[in-house]
């Protein structure tokens, strides 16, 4: 499914429904880290997630319950740290996680 090019700011409780979604394309928009609330981690089957170009400061703890993500595209977002690389290891799946032209602090 794609939402990207939205100028959308959170991602909309109806795509939680999608329980069988594989690949979510959210990228160019302006998302922020609390735009991706808890209840994404409905989307059980997600392997791809694109969230690059938007205005993502740090990667929820949700996010790495998600453990059939494969790919993972954050670039181009304004990171504030690199906190979460520990949390990164829940995904045992995670094959690419793109961070090109991302802003760390």
């Amino acid at each position: 499914m794609s939402l990207s090019n939205n100028k959308i700011t959170y991602i909309p409780k109806e795509i939680y429904l999608l329980i069988q979604l594989k690949t979510l394309y959210l990228s160019c928009n302006q998302i922020s880290s609390e735009g991706i609330p808890e209840n994404i981690t409905n989307l059980t089957q997600l392997t791809d997630l694109y969230l690059s170009s938007n205005k993502i400061t740090y990667i929820p703890e949700c996010i790495c319950d998600l453990t059939s993500l494969k790919k993972i595209f954050f670039d181009e977002n304004d990171f504030s740290s690199m906190e979460f690389t520990d949390s990164l290891s829940k995904l045992t799946n995670l094959k690419t996680l793109f961070l090109n032209n991302t802003i760390l602090d």
